[in-house]
This record gives structure tokens, sequence and C-alpha cells, in this order.
């Protein structure tokens, strides 16, 4: 009776936060709860007691990070071959994920030094503020456009290593899975909190040169396409429209000017990706390219979410259901 009371406090004090923890590294809602299941069975086993509720609650977030990083790696070992050494760091890229325009690079940066990244700052949203010289967008061979953001977090305060995410879009004719991204890494740097921009001298000097396979399936969702609407004057018809848990891609022709002063008015068309619980994220000015007679524009979201929760996309005054929805 004491392990049954002792597993149903565990799960109803934890078990939200295994899945939003996992579910931000996996981006898939089976994986997350699989991840659920070991993080509360390993818990469970634990017979050592923990000093407080704080390491109790620490303990679960490492273990569940840990689980996730491990999944990654089985699913993606052929990544270990992209890695690259200098400066007394080593970077390897431990896992990707994306669709046909976006995706997602998790890089573990760990340095000879294990005391190098120690004193870095961190940010109220938890981001390690570091950051390369170099804006270090990825080169994809045979696609046009591009864009990337992208940040730091510890994974595991308790070893060395610290983590940097590349969420990343371009456009491939046959879509990016499949293709390699060729990465290109400049001089590490401590960043101020205040500005952001570098402190002192690098905490790493050199380059870092990675050949990263973009070996997944695509999680994109299409949608129907085919909707003509106004916008500022012009006649705009979609012609091709997706969404995944990293972003949205959408491309339209144009009949006639927008009839605005904004900057790069083609680009400009209102698009907003709408998700269940009344959120939507704004991807009208984002990456793109085109002509006066056709675009081609992509955004990549702040955070993965879970595809079940995206349910329909506005695209100038016409709402487009996500199939699933």
């Amino acid at each position: 009776m004491r392990e049954k009371r002792r597993a149903e406090r565990l799960v109803n004090t934890y078990a939200d936060l295994i899945l939003r923890v996992a579910y931000t590294y996996l981006g898939s809602r089976a994986d997350a709860e699989d991840v659920c299941q070991e993080t509360l069975l390993r818990l469970l086993r634990r017979r050592e007691p923990f000093e407080s509720a704080e390491h109790e609650r620490a303990w679960v977030v490492r273990m569940t990070a840990n689980l996730c990083r491990d999944l990654l790696r089985r699913r993606a070992s052929h990544l270990t071959v992209a890695l690259s050494a200098a400066g007394g760091v080593t970077v390897s890229a431990d896992a990707v994920l994306g669709d046909d325009t976006h995706y997602v690079v998790v890089y573990s940066l760990t340095p000879d030094d294990p005391t190098l990244f120690e004193n870095v700052a961190r940010s109220d949203e938890g981001t390690v503020l570091l950051g390369f010289s170099n804006i270090a967008i990825p080169e994809n061979v045979g696609a046009t456009g591009g864009g990337m953001g992208a940040y730091f977090y510890d994974a595991d305060p308790d070893d060395a290593s610290v983590q940097y995410v590349q969420q990343c879009w371009a456009e491939s004719e046959d879509g990016l899975a499949g293709t390699t991204a060729y990465v290109k890494l400049v001089d590490l740097c401590a960043l101020d909190p205040e500005t952001l921009e570098p402190v002192g001298e690098p905490l790493a000097t050199g380059t870092w040169v990675l050949e990263v396979p973009l070996d997944y399936e695509s999680a994109a969702i299409s949608l129907p396409t085919g909707q003509t609407v106004d916008y500022e004057g012009a006649s705009v018809t979609v012609t091709e429209l997706s969404v995944s848990p990293l972003g949205a891609m959408i491309s339209y022709d144009l009949v006639g000017t927008p009839d605005t002063s904004q900057e790069f008015p083609q680009l400009n068309l209102p698009v907003f990706v709408n998700f269940a619980d009344g959120t939507s994220f704004d991807a009208t000015w984002v990456g793109g390219f085109g002509d006066d007679t056709h675009v081609t524009k992509g955004a990549s979201f702040d955070r993965i979410v879970d595809a079940e929760d995206i349910v329909s996309v506005t695209v100038g005054d016409v709402t487009i259901e996500v199939p699933h929805a």
C-alpha cells in the first residue's frame, strides 16, 4: 500500500513536467510518453533518499533530459561522424529532425577544460549566453534561400558540455531530408547579459567545420491549396502550404502589385499559424524569396510544438484547417 501511494504521488507530481521536457526534446508525443514512463520507473526504483523536494525535481529533469538525448543519439547514431575539434572544444552533432523546409540540429560542445563554461551567464529563460563570432547559417547544396535561429542551453548541469541548437529553414525542390548541411562555426564567445555582445577574449578560438547528414523522415503536413485572397489590391493564389512541429512554409502566386509602403511588399502577405490553445504564431515577415509574381517563404517556430496542436493557418482573410484537426 505504501508503494502504491508513493507511485501515485510521483505520477501526480511529475508526469506533466516530464512530458513537457521530453516533448521539447523529441517533438513526438508518443516518444515523450515512452520517456515519461521510463523516467518514472527509474524514480520508483531509486532507493537513495533525496536531500529535498528541489533535489528530487532536479533529478527528474536531468534524468528526463538524459533519456531524451540517449534516444536521439540511438536514432541518429550516424551523426557521431559529424564532429570537429578546435581551440580545446569538440563540437559534435547529436541529433537532427525536420520536414521538407525546416530542420533542427542539436550539437554538444565538450571542452577539454571542464570548468570552461562554469562562469558563463544564463538568461532568465535558462539559455546559456554564448555565441559564435560568425553568422553560422548552414549551407544546403541545391537549396535556395534560407535562414536560422540559434541558442545554447545546458541539458545536464552535472557534465561539462553545453548544447547548441540551430533552427534552420531552406527551400529545396525535393525537400531537405536526405541532403547534407555544411556548417562552419568561428570563435566561441561569452555574451554580456545586458547587451548580448561578446565579452572579453573568446573562450575558444578556432573554426569548426561539420557536414551534418539530414537523414530523417519529413514531419511536414501538407494543407489544401488553391485559395485566392486579396492582399492590398493584389490577387494572391496559394500554391503550396505546409506545417510541422518546426514551422510553416507557403508559396503563392501574385497578380498585380500590393498597394503598400512596406519594403518588399510581395513578402508581407499576412500568415498566422493557429494553435488549439487559442494562441497564434505570426509567420508574416520571415525569410523568403521570389519576385513580383511568385513568392516562397518559411518561418521556424520559437519552440518545437506538438503537430496535433496546430489547428489551422490563416492566409490573408482565409483560414485553412489542418487535416488532422
